[in-house]
């Protein structure tokens, strides 16, 4: 009798032991990231969560473009989930809904205006965060914002661009955008591909938020699924002032370099896990233009794949602030119009340029190269002329992932790409390199030279292979110039030339 007492003792110790656990665990999850764990039920975010006025909140969110207008993502509203889904964010100022392009230049076209149209009418979400309040200041103090709570002017927020008030301080914009999509596509229960977009002071503040789910995800709070297969980022606003604010979610501080340290941190973390991003410059928001081949900014510049519009500054074609502001604005515009346009091909390989319909696949092998333009400023983008700049190293790259379709193409949320698959390079039947898949399911292989003789071998174990493919045209197609069987492809690569090997598998 008394052994049983003992036994009924301990398991009840057991059991409340594991109940304060789960508690603690809840509770700390809450405080640093607003983010409840899997499985749990989802909130919604209200002022009390994150200690802000409730009029804050009447002039920021999360919304969703329906019916041709936005709409806030916590009303009823009609998300597909079998779509992949993108979403928006602006730049510095009061803030706003969506692409904001309306009349912005080429009175004769429509090809810069309402560009969410173009996105919907292609097959996607189209989602907006709008972040008005914090982005209303001046560019030192939202810098601070986006990536910590505690810089000069802490999280201060306005409500009539006048008036501050800095009583706030328990998260960074990042955290707070962050928390707005998971609450929402975990209410959807949504598993498709997101890709973040943001213009100017609103593209740091993707990346950061990028960076700050990757973390999530690396310390094991949240899915990958929630991870963005791609980050574009539109003139972004980089600069160089020097800032102590705290990172909560790295444990360091923004840096003696600011965003420029920022921004080149995450770039090299993001794509080194298979999340692709691109940089699209228009205009003349990086600060540090002149010096972007030092220091932090060579770390940005090295891990993004950047397509530069003309090479120059734009503002040289136009006179008056109001016209330079314009082309500050119209990276959305040009990338949506692509939509209409011939795939962008770059002249010096023959590879597709970057462009809406272009694989992250290809954006995330080609970081660190320039993709110049020479546009002649007529509303279609398929009459420049696009160039690279010279480089002779030769890329092989690619993804593995979960072909749940059995399509042959990488579908889906970054849940199905996978993870720590060997992948062996050989010349001539000597091993030159051995990688295993990141994060989201990339390898990559760098090379000083081209050559012939090369073979590529994936260990897959005991899954079952769809498709070894590679990319044209946006698509995946069997490769009939090469000599593929199972899991490996025998090839020859040029100096500077890029090559892909997708993989799909299935259990």
């Amino acid at each position: 009798m008394a052994k049983k007492i003992v036994i009924i003792l301990l398991v009840l110790a057991l059991a409340i032991a594991l109940i304060v656990g789960c508690a603690e665990k809840k509770e700390k999850e809450n405080d640093v990231t607003l983010i409840l764990p899997e499985g749990d039920e989802v909130f919604i975010i209200t002022p009390q969560d994150l200690g802000l006025p409730q009029k804050v909140f009447e002039d920021m969110g999360l919304f969703i473009y329906q019916d041709g207008r936005y709409i806030n993502c916590f009303d009823q509203v009609d998300f597909d989930v079998n779509k992949p889904t993108v979403c928006f964010t602006h730049g510095m100022g009061s803030g706003g809904k969506g692409f904001d392009l309306d009349d912005l230049i080429a009175e004769d076209t429509n090809y810069y205006e309402h560009s969410e149209k173009y996105w919907v009418e292609k097959g996607y979400n189209v989602l907006s965060f709008d972040w008005g309040p914090f982005a209303d200041d001046s560019p030192t103090f939202i810098q601070g914002k986006i990536w910590g709570r505690n810089g000069v002017g802490k999280l201060r927020y306005t409500f009539n661009g006048s008036d501050y008030y800095n009583d706030f301080d328990s998260y960074s914009v990042a955290e707070i955008y962050s928390t707005y999509l998971l609450t929402f596509f975990r209410s959807k229960n949504y598993d498709g591909s997101i890709h973040l977009m943001g213009h100017s002071m609103g593209a740091m503040l993707s990346m950061a938020t990028a960076h700050h789910l990757l973390t999530l995800c690396e310390n094991g709070e949240i899915s990958k699924r929630y991870l963005p297969e791609r980050v574009t980022l539109f003139d972004t606003f980089i600069m160089d002032v020097a800032d102590n604010t705290d990172v909560a979610w790295l444990d360091r501080t923004v840096g003696e370099y600011g965003s420029a340290e920022m921004l080149g941190y995450a770039g090299e973390e993001l794509t080194q896990r298979g999340v692709a991003v691109e940089y699209m410059r228009t205009g003349i928001a990086d600060f540090g233009r002149d010096t972007r081949l030092s220091g932090s900014y060579l770390n940005f510049w090295n891990n993004v794949y950047m397509l530069d519009y003309n090479d120059v500054y734009m503002s040289d074609y136009y006179s008056g602030v109001e016209q330079i502001s314009e082309i500050h604005e119209i990276g959305p515009g040009i990338f949506s119009a692509m939509f209409s346009t011939a795939p962008q091909r770059d002249i010096q390989s023959g590879l597709l340029g970057f462009g809406p319909y272009t694989p992250s696949t290809l954006a995330l092998a080609k970081r660190g190269y320039m993709l110049s333009m020479e546009e002649n400023l007529t509303a279609l983008v398929d009459d420049d002329v696009q160039f690279t700049a010279p480089t002779d190293d030769s890329i092989i790259a690619g993804i593995v992932f979960h072909d749940f379709k059995e399509s042959g193409k990488a579908e889906g949320s970054m849940f199905h790409r996978i993870q720590g698959v060997k992948v062996t390079l050989y010349q001539n039947g000597n091993k030159i390199d051995e990688v295993e898949t990141s994060l989201g399911g990339s390898y990559s292989f760098v090379l000083p030279e081209g050559g012939d003789n090369f073979k590529i071998v994936f260990q897959i174990g005991n899954y079952k292979i769809t498709k070894l493919s590679s990319i044209s045209e946006g698509d995946f197609y069997y490769l009939k110039d090469n000599n593929m069987q199972n899991n490996y492809a025998e090839f020859s690569i040029k100096s500077g030339e890029t090559k892909f090997f997708n993989l799909g598998i299935t259990a």
